[in-house]
């Protein structure tokens, strides 16, 4: 379904709330996802249209007024059936003048009323918009637990010369210690194939690599507006130039998609700037911990990633954090200088260790 197929959908229907689901979570890469109770919005979207289509083939002579909405109810309730109703509008002078509407016909306007008088009946307050929305968190949940699965396993069942090379730690010239690869497992194929003949492979191998590849996939940073949609039920707002806004703009600043994954101490490593397949592959984490709706439910775990991912960069980046607006630093003395200097200057796995130790010493163990 594309989003132009979407906008032309009569949002009247009950099935197209469960639509309007599937389409706001598109982004997360997780398959189509609907709420559970699509069978049943479908079926009373069948009975409505079923009654409206009962009045329509009854009679198809010209009728309208106020009193085809009294009319309407009791033809929903039971009470007229639609032929006895059609005669009502023939013969009742109250149904016979359509002011401001004298090309409708009263069969239209009767179906009209009656739609709308069974959509009423039919509804039901586990089928608003919010308790649909809600109602697929438990599946959202149960995806992004397989894809956390998924990527462990498929990493510890990758090529050996694949997690080699995705936890490789190089030096360059202790001008800088570099951790993975930069583009992580883009290059994966070229590993298990050095010299471009993939015939030379073995075709487990090769399958193991494309399973990595395509678990390893799924999280990324265009999910924010599914997860933010799917916690608060408000499209996340844009300027001009495409940047996220209000609300929106402030969550989409501390998101990183491999916080849905990491928590507790771990999320150290990802403030550090770590790749998360490098760690994994390095085997320095090796379980992940899932929080399926960041904006909703699991919004006070969520919160806690974040602050600490937030206190590592105060901590570690308190030099930058520190310049005034005319770029000077303002510190206490030069011993907090270069102390502060040190910090940025340290590889990312050592500034995990200077702050942990920070957080000890401050009496900040959890944070």
């Amino acid at each position: 379904m594309t989003p132009d197929d979407f906008l032309e959908m009569d949002r009247n229907l009950f099935a197209a709330r469960a639509e309007e689901v599937a389409f706001n979570l598109a982004d997360l890469q997780i398959g189509r996802i609907v709420p559970p109770a699509l069978d049943d919005l479908v079926a009373a979207d069948e009975r409505v249209a079923g009654q409206v289509q009962a009045v329509r083939d009854a009679d198809t002579t010209p009728t309208g007024a106020d009193a085809l909405a009294a009319l309407a109810g009791e033809v929903v309730a039971g009470k007229v059936k639609p032929e006895t109703a059609i005669k009502r509008l023939n013969g009742a002078a109250s149904l016979r003048t359509l002011p401001g509407n004298p090309r409708r016909s009263r069969v239209d306007l009767l179906a009209g009323h009656v739609e709308t008088a069974a959509r009423a009946a039919e509804d039901r307050p586990e089928w608003s918009p919010t308790s649909l929305r809600r109602s697929v968190v438990p599946e959202v949940r149960s995806r992004l637990q397989k894809v956390a699965d998924d990527m462990l396993s498929t990493m510890n069942a990758a090529p050996a010369i694949v997690r080699e090379k995705v936890g490789e730690v190089r030096d360059f010239s202790g001008y800088e210690i570099g951790y993975g690869q930069p583009g992580g497992m883009a290059g994966a194929l070229d590993w298990i194939a050095p010299t471009g003949d993939l015939r030379a492979v073995d075709p487990d191998e090769l399958k193991a690599v494309q399973r990595l590849q395509a678990a390893w996939s799924v999280l990324s940073p265009s999910s924010f507006d599914a997860f933010w949609w799917l916690g608060t039920g408000q499209a996340a707002q844009r300027d001009s130039m495409n940047e996220y806004v209000g609300a929106a703009g402030a969550a989409f600043d501390h998101f990183d998609p491999a916080l849905l994954v990491v928590g507790g101490e771990a999320v150290d490593y990802v403030a550090a700037g770590l790749r998360l397949d490098y760690l994994v592959a390095a085997g320095i984490v090796t379980e992940f911990s899932v929080v399926a709706d960041p904006f909703g439910d699991d919004v006070e775990e969520w919160r806690a990633r974040v602050r600490r991912a937030e206190q590592f960069d105060l901590y570690i980046n308190e030099k930058r954090h520190l310049r005034d607006i005319n770029g000077a630093v303002l510190v206490r003395d030069q011993a907090h200088l270069q102390d502060m200097h040190a910090r940025t200057e340290t590889p990312r796995m050592g500034q995990v260790e200077l702050f942990r130790r920070h957080l000890l010493g401050s009496g900040r163990v959890n944070g």
